[in-house]
């Protein structure tokens, strides 16, 4: 009997984990292109970077463009999420769908998003960037657009270095 329940106990604690993983939630906040905040089943907000993908930053060209593309499909709607992990920020990297369309093939679509190298095997995304770069969509429509991850290292070598 001990046994047993400690069996029950284990496959509920599995549950729960796995059942974490995806759920539904809320769009309550959108910082940009691919950031945004969500709550989730606990009421908790949690903010969720897309997985695979890239805006550009709100200081860079075609930056708002994606934050209110972002945020007109989707603030204040429920939305479906999966979760991945979390970056190095802390933040969930996540897939989100709302009415069975995923926002980041959305977002490559339109030619507001770069897909994310790092993240080599997803054939899909990777054909969406080339579809919107061969058509000039969003940012495409600019000869050489400087990538995110290389525009917020400029910055950062910009900033002042302060010593104490």
């Amino acid at each position: 009997m001990h046994r047993l329940i400690i069996f029950f106990f284990l496959i509920l604690i599995i549950f729960q984990s796995f059942a974490q993983d995806q759920f539904s939630g809320k769009v309550v906040g959108v910082s940009d292109g691919n950031t945004l905040q969500i709550i989730d089943n606990y009421q908790d907000t949690i903010s969720v970077v897309l997985k695979s993908i890239d805006c550009p930053e709100l200081n860079q060209e075609m930056g708002k463009a994606a934050r209110s593309y972002t945020t007109k499909y989707c603030l204040g709607s429920t939305v479906g999420v999966e979760l991945f992990g979390k970056d190095r920020f802390g933040n969930d990297i996540a897939n989100i769908t709302i009415n069975k369309t995923d926002l980041s093939k959305s977002l490559l679509e339109a030619g507001l998003a770069w897909y994310y190298c790092k993240n080599k095997g997803e054939a899909t995304l990777e054909a969406l960037e080339k579809s919107a770069r061969a058509k000039k969509a969003g940012l495409w429509a600019n000869e050489n657009p400087v990538e995110p991850w290389i525009f917020r290292r400029q910055q950062s070598m910009l900033a002042p270095k302060l010593s104490y």
